[in-house]
Formats: structure tokens, sequence, C-alpha cells
């Protein structure tokens, strides 16, 4: 799937001057990597990523005139998955999310570290449901998966594309996506 970064609400200015393009095509970002440099008469301003992904191309030139909503970066997403270990006996987020309140800080989950996308989202989840487990940072999808296996971890809420055999084979358990 793919997604257009556009230029915010950039306050009174009709329009701004690209004066950097901090990315291109192929380059891997996280949510709020900068993308570009805005600036007017007034401010400079860099315009951050609202996704992860891959950049698919670039929408915009240096020294373009750029106004709010206009296209700027497009971006290759990947869904994520919430993927626990079968052992762990849940077969809902419903049920997850009971079992992780039954058991404060018992959980662990694995991410590739605070500055991700899937840090963030796990995050999210847990301040939504109140729920309180342990973040256990990995080197990639690859380690999360094999600590997943192993019970090191629980639960991972990391790109599909690297558990899909894994789901597929029934070795872990997809909750959401």
């Amino acid at each position: 799937m793919t997604t257009e970064v556009r230029v915010p609400d950039i306050g009174d200015f009709e329009s701004v001057d690209v004066i950097e393009i901090l990315v291109q095509p192929g380059d891997e970002v996280s949510l709020e990597t900068p993308l570009i440099t805005l600036e007017s008469d007034k401010a400079t301003m860099e315009i951050p990523s609202t996704v992860a992904g891959r950049v698919v191309r670039v929408l915009t030139q240096l020294g373009a005139k750029v106004g709010m909503v206009a296209p700027i970066v497009e971006i290759a997403y990947i869904p994520s998955t919430l993927t626990v270990a079968p052992t762990l006996g849940v077969n809902s987020v419903k049920e997850l999310i009971a079992l992780a309140k039954a058991k404060p800080g018992q959980l662990n989950y694995g991410s590739t570290g605070t500055a991700s996308a899937q840090y963030m989202d796990m995050q999210l989840l847990m301040n939504t449901a109140g729920l309180r487990m342990v973040n256990v940072t990995y080197k990639g999808a690859g380690p999360i998966l094999v600590a997943l296996l192993s019970n090191e971890i629980q639960l991972s809420l990391q790109p599909i594309t690297g558990f899909l055999e894994s789901i597929r084979a029934g070795k872990v358990k997809a909750l959401a996506i």
C-alpha cells in the first residue's frame, strides 16, 4: 500500500519554497522522519513523515513552491500484525488484553527500539487499554521472531512480511493486522 505525505497547515503562507529534499526513492523512513525542508520569508520548517515505510518517489523538486496539502513524497508501507506465541493461550485481542491486565508487567513484547513505529504502536495499545508490558529490544524482525518462537517474548507488533510464513505454518498466531 502507498500513501502520499502532504504539506500540513503552514499557517498564513499561501506557498513556501522547497529548499532541501532529505529523502530519495528507496530510503526507509520512520514516523516523524524529516522528508523536506521548506522556507518562507519568515520561517524554515522540516516536514516529517506521517507513516513508516519506504520512499517510492519524491513528488516535488528543489526550488518548487508548495502550498498546504500539496503532495511531497509517496511512501509504501507494510501493515503490521499483532502476533503472539501459540503457547500464550489467547485467540483474540480481547483475550490478550484480559491476560495482560491479569498479569501486569509479566508479558514481554519485542520491538526494534523506542524510535520504531512498532514500539510506538505498542505504546498506543498499552495506553489505550491500560496495560503494562515489558519491551525487549532486538536488531530486526528475524531475532524478534526467534524470540517469539522460543517464548523469550510472548508477543510482538511487527510488519507482517517477516512473520507471514510462520503465521501460515501455525508457529505463531496473528491476532490483528
